[in-house]
C-alpha cells in the first residue's frame, strides 16, 4: 500500500461541487477518480455492501473497504426521488465507498472546510477524527442508524444532531464513546429526551 499516493490532495480540476444539506456547497469527486487512485496506491483492495436497506425515500448501504489487510467501514445514502431502486443503490454504494476510503485518506481534504476562528478553539472543531482504533464500531453505527429510524429523524437531522453533540461532520469520525452516548441519548436510556 503506498499511502503517500492514496493521501495525495485531488487535483483541482476532479474536483466538482454541488448543493448539499443546509444550504452548503459540497466538495466531491467522481467514484471512478476515487477507484482509480485506490487502484494506483495498491493492488490489494477490496469493497462489498454489507448490508443495505430500502426507506420510503432513501436507501442506506453499509459498505466494507479492505485495503492491505486493514478494513474500513461506512455508511452510504441516496434518494429514491425520480431514479429507481438500483439506482439508488449504486449511488448509495458509490457514497458508501468514497466515505471508507476517505478513512485511509484518500480525498480526506474534501471533507475539511474553513473553521471560524473562534471555532479553532474546540477541540472536537480542531481534532474532527477520533483514533483509527477508537472509531466507532460498525456494530454502533448500525445501531445508531436503527434508533435514529425509530425517533423519525432524517439523515439530515441525524448529521445535524451529530455535529451538535461532537462538532463533528461524518458519523463515520465518532469515536466509541461519542457513538454510544448518541445511541443512548436517541434510545432515551440515559434520561435525557430528544
Amino acid at each position: 500500500m503506498n499511502r503517500e499516493l492514496l493521501t495525495k490532495p485531488f487535483a483541482r480540476e476532479l474536483i466538482k461541487e454541488r448543493a448539499g444539506p443546509h444550504g452548503k456547497r459540497v466538495r466531491y469527486v467522481d467514484i471512478h477518480t476515487v477507484i482509480q487512485r485506490l487502484n494506483e496506491g495498491s493492488d490489494d483492495w477490496s469493497f462489498e455492501i454489507v448490508n443495505h436497506e430500502i426507506l420510503e425515500t432513501e436507501v442506506i448501504v453499509l459498505g466494507r473497504l479492505t485495503l492491505g489487510g486493514v478494513t474500513k467501514c461506512a455508511f452510504g445514502g441516496s434518494l429514491i426521488e425520480g431514479s429507481t431502486v438500483g439506482d439508488s443503490l449504486k449511488a448509495a454504494g458509490a457514497d458508501a465507498l468514497k466515505k471508507s476510503a476517505s478513512m485511509f485518506g484518500v480525498g480526506l481534504e474534501l471533507y475539511h472546510s474553513k473553521v471560524a476562528p473562534e471555532q479553532t478553539r474546540s477541540p472536537a472543531a480542531a481534532h474532527p477524527e477520533a483514533d483509527p482504533k477508537d472509531r466507532a464500531t460498525v456494530r454502533q453505527m448500525s445501531a445508531l442508524q436503527s434508533a435514529a429510524r425509530r425517533r423519525g429523524l432524517t439523515q439530515d437531522r441525524l448529521s445535524a444532531m451529530v455535529r451538535a453533540r461532537t462538532g463533528k461532520t461524518e458519523l463515520a469520525l465518532l469515536d466509541r464513546h461519542e457513538a454510544s452516548n448518541l445511541i443512548s441519548e436517541l434510545s432515551g436510556t440515559n434520561g435525557t429526551s430528544h
